[in-house]
C-alpha cells in the first residue's frame, strides 16, 4: 500500500510540474531586490520630476535606470528589510504611477517585467464591444486601438490586480487567439561583439585589399578580397579561382563576391552594365538607433528633408506614421573623437549595421582628407529607414539592450505601412530565458510584414541567427517568415568558439565549440547554426511560437569596417569607423544588402523569391568540411553555403520557376523574362529532374513586361484540368502602387479610451483645435473647480518646446491660445495639467 501511495503522489506531482503556467514559471525567478515602475500613459515631466524626488528620498531603493519610455527600475539598497507588499504600496499610492511589479530575473544581470497594459488579439467575429464587455468583466478599465485592421487591442486596468492572472481569464473567455501583458525586457541581445580577441588571426588565405579606390586604409574583405583593379573591369566577372572560366562566378573563399553584383550585365547585345547599386530600395534598421548626421550614410528623407524614421522608444503606443527619427547624443560618450570606453553607447549598434547595408560609394566629405574618405556597404545607393527600437541598460554596456514587447511590434509596423523593402532585425529576444518566453506580438508583426508589405509582396525581413554558439537558431531567426543568417570567418568556415571561461557576460553559451575556435582569434563567441530549438519558444499562453526555420546561409561576421557613431568624422579608425565589429549582427546587414541589389534589378520578387534565391546562389564553401546535402545543398552548419552576391543578382533578374507541382490559384511576375522548367547552370543547386508542373484544377499566370519574353522550357508541364496564362503587358511590377504613396498615410493618433474611472481632474471638457494646425492652437476646457492649469507643448522625444504657461482659472469655460509658428511640422502632444490630474492630447504641425 505504502508503494502504491508514493507512485501516486510521483504522478500527481509530475502532472502538476507540466501543468505550470508561463507565470509559474517566471515566478519561480522572482526577485525581492528588483522593482519596475511605469509612469501613467498621461504622465508628464512635472511627474517624472516628482518620480526622481521620490526615489531620491527612499530609505529602502534607488534607482538605476530612470524614464525611457516610462520605465524606472529601482534597486534594493542594501541594509533595506521593506517587504514586497509594503515596497509596492508606497509606489502605487502616486497618482503618476500606472504600476509597480518585481521582476523575474533572467540570470545575474537581465530581467522581465510587466505593467498594467495586456495585449489581446479577437478571433474572427468578435466585436469591438465583444472585448471591452469582456474587459470590464475581469476588471480592465481602458482600451486603445492598437492594431484594429489585425483586431489587436491593449487593453489597461488601473493598479489593482494582477496582470498575468488577468491575461489568463481573457483567454479563457475563447474570444482571442493570444492574451499577453506587454513584456519589458533588459535581455535584447544585440548580434554583435566589439573588441579584439589577443589569439593571433591565424593562417588564413585573405587578401587585405579594398573594394573601392577610396578605402584605400581599410580592409573590406567581406565584400571582395581581390583587389581594386579587379574589382573595376571585366576581371571582377572572372573571379581567380574559377580558372579563368566566365560560365563560373564563385566567390572568393570568404567574401560575398560583391563586384560581380555590382558590375551586373544584363545579358543586352552591347553587354551594358546596369550598375547594380540597390537604387530605389528602402532598407528598416530596427535596432538602437542611426547616427543619421553620418556622412557615408544615406536616409530616406520626406520633402521636407527630415530624416523619414521612427523613434517607437520615446513615442510608445500606438503606431503613428511619419515620426522623424532625431538623433540623441549620448551623453555619456564625448560627442568628439574616439572614446574606446563608449564605443557601444547609444546607436553604435545600429550605425553600425547601417554601414554594412548602404555606406556610400567613392565619396569624401568636408574636412576627411585622403585617409578618412569612408568606406562602401553592400547597397551604397539603397536608403536607411532608421527605426529606435531598444536602448542600453548602462550606456556603455554592450552585452543587453532594454526594450519591450510593444515597442519593437510598433517599429516592425511602423516599416510596413512606411513602404520599407527590407527590415534588418539583428538582435534577439530574451536569448537567455529559461522559460523560451517570446512576445506573440512580435511574431504578429513579422507576419503582418511579410503578408501586407511592399503591395502584398511581402518585406524581406532578415534577423542574425545569435552569438550563443548554440546548434539551434534564436528568436525571432527561428520563425520561418524572416531569412536566418548566421556569421563566417575570413577563412569561409562558421564561426565558433574555443576554450574560454564561462562568465556573467557570455553565460549560457556553449564552450569549446565541437570543431575547435575558427581562424579568426575570438574565441568568446560563437555563431548559432541548425534549425529551430528542440525546447520550442512559447507565447505567454502556453502556445508554441513558429519556430521552424532553419539557417538560410551564413556572411562575414568577424573583423567588420563599419561605421560607428564617434565624431568627427576624419579619419579611418575612431573618428567615424570601427574595423573590429562582429557577429550575427554583422552577418545579417550582408544579406539585407544582397537583398536590396536584387529588388533593384527586379522588384516583382516576393519575399518568399528573395529567400529563395538567396539559399539557391549561396556557394557551398568548404566542402571539404562541411557536409551539404546532395539534393538541397544544405548544411546544418552552414545553411545553403556563403552568402554569393554576384549569383543571387543574377537569379533574381529574371524570374524562374522550377522544381514545384503548382496547386491552387497564383500568379507570378517579373521585371524582366520569366523562366518555367529545366534550367541547370553552375550556380543552381537544381537537379535535372526538376520540372515545373501545373497540376489540374489550378490557375497560373505568367505577367513579363514589354520587350521581355515568358521562357516555357523543357520540363514545363500542364496537366489535365489545368489553367495557364501567360501574358506580357505594361506596368508589371509598379512600385508607385505602393512604395511612393503620399507622406500624408495615417497620421491618425489613438488614444486610449476609458470605461471606468480615471485620473482624477477638474477639467470636465477640453478641446484642442485646430488640428492639424498651422499657426495658433486653440485650447477649449471647463473647469469644475476653481484650479491653477497649466498647459505644455512636448514633441516626440518628450522635450519641452519653448515654456509652459501657468494660470489661475475659475470654475467654468475658458480659451487658451498657443502660438505654434514655431514648431516645425511633425506630431506634438499638449499637456493640460491641474492640481487634480492631467490630460494630454495630440496634435499635428503642418
Amino acid at each position: 500500500m505504502l508503494r502504491l501511495m508514493i507512485l501516486f503522489v510521483l504522478v500527481i506531482s509530475m502532472v502538476k510540474t507540466n501543468a505550470q503556467t508561463v507565470y509559474e514559471q517566471f515566478l519561480q525567478r522572482e526577485s525581492k531586490d528588483r522593482m519596475l515602475l511605469k509612469l501613467h500613459p498621461d504622465a508628464t515631466m512635472e511627474d517624472v520630476d516628482a518620480v526622481l524626488r521620490k526615489v531620491a528620498d527612499d530609505r529602502n531603493f534607488s534607482t538605476s535606470s530612470q524614464g525611457v519610455a516610462g520605465y524606472f527600475v529601482l534597486d534594493r539598497k542594501p541594509g533595506s528589510n521593506i517587504s514586497k507588499e509594503d515596497a509596492l504600496r508606497a509606489y502605487m499610492s502616486e497618482p503618476y504611477i500606472a504600476y509597480a511589479s518585481f521582476v523575474f530575473m533572467d540570470d545575474e544581470e537581465t530581467f522581465t517585467g510587466y505593467a498594467n497594459d495586456i495585449f489581446v488579439k479577437a478571433k474572427p467575429g468578435v466585436s469591438r464591444d465583444e472585448i471591452i464587455a469582456l474587459a470590464k468583466r475581469y476588471g480592465m478599465t481602458g482600451i486603445l486601438d492598437y492594431r484594429p485592421q489585425r483586431n489587436i487591442y491593449q487593453l489597461y486596468f488601473d493598479k489593482e490586480g494582477n496582470t498575468f492572472e488577468r491575461s489568463d481569464k481573457l483567454f479563457q473567455s475563447g474570444a482571442f487567439v493570444f492574451t499577453e501583458p506587454n513584456f519589458y525586457t533588459t535581455a535584447i541581445r544585440p548580434n554583435a561583439v566589439i573588441g579584439r580577441a589577443t589569439n593571433s588571426m591565424g593562417d588564413c588565405p585573405v587578401v587585405n585589399n579594398t573594394v573601392d579606390a577610396e578605402m584605400t586604409s581599410f580592409n573590406q574583405w567581406g565584400l571582395f578580397t581581390g583587389t581594386y583593379a579587379q574589382c573595376s573591369s571585366a576581371m571582377c566577372m572572372v573571379p581567380m579561382n574559377t580558372g579563368g572560366d566566365p560560365s563560373k562566378f564563385l566567390p572568393f573563399l570568404s567574401d560575398i563576391n560583391v563586384c560581380h553584383a555590382w558590375n551586373f550585365n544584363n545579358g543586352s547585345a552591347q553587354g551594358k552594365n546596369v550598375g547594380v547599386q540597390g537604387s530605389g530600395i528602402y532598407v528598416a534598421v530596427i535596432d538602437d538607433g542611426v547616427d543619421t548626421r553620418h556622412p557615408d550614410l544615406t536616409m530616406r528623407k520626406q520633402s521636407n528633408g527630415n530624416v523619414y524614421g521612427y523613434d517607437p522608444v520615446n513615442a510608445p503606443g500606438p503606431v503613428i506614421s511619419n515620426l522623424i527619427y532625431s538623433l540623441t547624443t549620448d551623453p555619456g560618450c564625448p560627442d568628439e573623437g574616439y572614446h574606446a570606453s563608449c564605443t557601444t553607447g547609444a546607436v553604435y549598434h545600429g550605425t553600425g549595421v547601417a554601414g554594412i547595408i548602404n555606406a556610400r560609394r567613392n565619396n569624401t566629405f568636408p574636412g576627411s582628407g585622403t585617409s578618412g574618405r569612408g568606406l562602401a556597404g553592400v547597397a551604397p545607393l539603397s536608403e536607411i529607414m532608421p527605426v529606435h527600437a531598444w536602448w542600453r541598460v548602462n550606456v556603455c554596456d554592450a552585452k543587453a539592450g532594454a526594450t519591450s514587447g510593444q515597442i519593437l511590434a510598433n517599429g516592425i509596423y511602423w516599416a510596413t505601412d512606411n513602404n520599407a523593402d527590407i527590415i534588418n532585425c539583428s538582435w534577439g529576444w530574451n536569448a537567455y530565458n529559461s522559460t523560451k518566453v517570446a512576445p506573440r506580438i512580435i511574431q504578429d508583426a513579422i507576419e503582418d510584414a511579410v503578408t501586407n508589405g511592399r503591395g502584398g509582396k511581402g518585406c524581406v525581413v532578415v534577423a542574425g541567427a545569435g552569438n550563443q554558439n548554440w546548434v539551434e537558431l534564436g528568436w525571432p531567426a527561428c520563425n520561418p517568415n524572416v531569412i536566418a543568417v548566421g556569421a563566417s570567418t575570413m577563412c569561409g568556415e562558421r564561426k565558433t568558439a574555443g576554450p574560454f571561461p564561462n562568465h556573467p557576460s557570455t553565460p549560457n553559451l556553449t564552450f569549446p565549440d565541437v570543431n575547435g575556435p575558427s581562424c579568426d582569434g575570438w574565441v568568446n563567441w560563437g555563431s548559432n547554426y541548425g534549425s529551430g530549438p528542440s525546447t520550442p519558444y512559447k507565447d505567454h499562453n502556453g502556445n508554441n511560437l513558429d519556430c521552424s526555420n532553419s539557417l538560410s546561409v551564413v556572411a562575414p561576421g568577424v573583423d567588420i569596417t563599419t561605421t560607428i557613431v564617434n565624431r568627427p568624422y576624419t579619419t579611418p579608425y575612431g573618428g567615424g569607423y570601427d574595423y573590429l565589429y562582429g557577429g550575427t549582427s554583422a552577418a545579417g546587414p550582408f544579406v539585407s544588402g544582397v537583398a536590396a541589389l536584387m529588388l533593384s534589378v527586379n522588384p516583382c520578387l516576393e519575399w518568399q523569391e528573395v529567400k529563395q534565391i538567396i539559399e539557391a546562389s549561396a556557394y557551398n564553401v568548404n566542402p571539404s568540411q562541411y557536409t551539404y546535402s546532395s539534393f538541397t545543398g544544405w548544411s546544418n552548419e552552414m545553411g545553403y553555403g556563403l552568402l554569393n552576391a554576384g549569383n543571387a543578382v543574377t537569379l533574381a533578374y529574371d524570374l524562374y520557376k522550377q522544381s514545384t507541382t503548382e496547386t491552387g490559384t497564383k500568379a507570378y511576375k517579373s521585371a524582366n523574362h520569366l523562366f518555367a522548367g529545366w534550367r541547370v547552370t553552375d550556380i543552381e543547386k537544381v537537379p535535372t529532374s526538376a520540372k515545373y508542373i501545373v497540376s489540374g484544377g489550378a490557375r497560373i499566370d505568367f505577367f513579363a513586361p514589354n520587350n521581355n519574353a515568358v521562357h516555357l522550357l523543357p520540363g514545363f508541364e500542364t496537366m489535365s484540368g489545368a489553367n495557364f496564362n501567360a501574358e506580357i503587358t505594361t506596368g508589371v511590377c509598379d512600385n508607385s502602387q505602393y512604395h511612393l504613396k503620399p507622406e500624408t498615410s495615417d497620421n491618425e493618433v489613438r488614444d486610449i479610451e476609458y470605461f471606468a474611472q480615471r485620473r482624477s481632474n477638474a477639467v470636465q471638457q477640453i478641446t484642442v483645435y485646430p488640428n492639424p494646425v498651422k499657426d495658433v492652437l486653440n485650447i477649449s476646457l471647463s473647469l469644475s473647480v476653481d484650479d491653477k492649469v497649466s498647459f505644455t507643448i512636448l514633441n516626440t522625444l518628450g522635450q519641452k518646446m519653448g515654456q509652459p504657461i501657468s494660470i489661475d482659472l475659475k470654475a467654468g469655460k475658458h480659451k487658451q491660445t498657443i502660438s505654434a509658428t514655431e514648431l516645425i511640422p511633425g506630431i506634438y502632444t499638449i499637456i493640460v495639467h491641474t492640481t487634480k490630474g492631467t490630460d494630454q492630447y495630440k496634435f499635428t504641425k503642418e
